[in-house]
This record gives C-alpha cells, structure tokens and sequence, in this order.
C-alpha cells in the first residue's frame, strides 16, 4: 500500500463505490474516451461530444457522466458555456491499492 493510501476501511468503501460506478458499459466506454483524451494531451469532453461518440441521447450521457462524478472518476469543471468533463485517475488508487492487494503474491 502506498504512503498515503487511506485507511483499509475508506479504501475499501472506496473502492466499491468505484466497481459500482464502473459496472455499466457506456460508463466504461466513456471513461476510455476520456482517457484517450488524456492520453494524447487534449482538453476533456462535452456532454454532447460524449452523447454523439456513444450514440446516446445527452440525458443519458449525462446520467452516466453524474455517476462517475459521484463516484470521483470523473471531473466536470465549466468553460464558459460548455462543461468539460476529465478523468480523475487519482480516484482510482483505492482501487488499484486494493486490486494490489487481493493479487499479492504470499511472501515465500
């Protein structure tokens, strides 16, 4: 576990809200968008691009795009009259200490 890893049991609590906000395939779909989006340094994306690439209407993109920020995957912030939304891969290391942690091999 990391130096500033939370608590096991935020860590845990955390990580099931993650799992939880992950098990729907167009989240999980947006999530890769955005992070191609990050990947290749470009700004994140509106509601409507995410709607058009998804090919779904923008209330249930937004649907979506509201439970990945509930869960903390997800950042929206407002760009005059638009809403970009990024990926916020920091919300994904009580996942991934978990993850880490469930396939540690025993010490020999």
């Amino acid at each position: 576990m990391s130096k500033d890893a939370l608590p096991i049991e935020n860590r845990d609590q955390s990580a099931v809200s993650i799992l939880a906000a992950l098990a729907n395939l167009d989240r999980k779909e947006i999530i890769d968008h955005l992070a191609d989006r990050r990947l290749n340094n470009l700004a994140g994306m509106s509601i409507t691009e995410l709607a058009v690439r998804l090919g779904v209407t923008r209330f249930r993109a937004s649907h979506h795009l509201n439970i990945l920020c509930e869960a903390g995957i997800v950042t929206a912030t407002r760009r005059g009259t638009r809403t970009i939304n990024e990926l916020s891969t920091a919300s994904l290391l009580p996942l991934w200490d978990w993850l880490t942690h469930v396939t540690d091999e025993p010490a020999a």
